[in-house]
This record gives C-alpha cells, structure tokens and sequence, in this order.
C-alpha cells in the first residue's frame, strides 16, 4: 500500500493535470475564436457577405 502522502501527492498532480488540459482547451477555443473574427473581418470576407 502506497502512504497518505503519495495518494495525496497522485490526487494533485492529477487535479492538475485536469487543470491545465482544461485551460489548454479554452486558450484553443479562444484562438479559434480570434481567426474566426480576424477572417469575418478581412476584406474580401466582407466583399463576399456582400455578393450574397
């Protein structure tokens, strides 16, 4: 059997780990956001929303 120390040390490296991949998720999230906006507003984006 592993001590308390090691089974608390496990718990927050795994919180941790959690964590950051569930920023890493967001900062993603938020990077497709900005190309999305930065491509809404290209010109020729503009000039094509306005062929239609």
């Amino acid at each position: 059997m592993r001590s308390r120390e090691e089974v608390e040390e496990g718990e927050t490296e795994v919180k941790k780990r959690i964590k950051w991949g569930a920023d890493e998720e967001t900062r993603r999230e938020k990077h497709d956001e900005k190309e999305t906006r930065r491509s809404i507003c290209r010109p020729e984006w503009l000039a094509l929303r306005n062929l239609q």
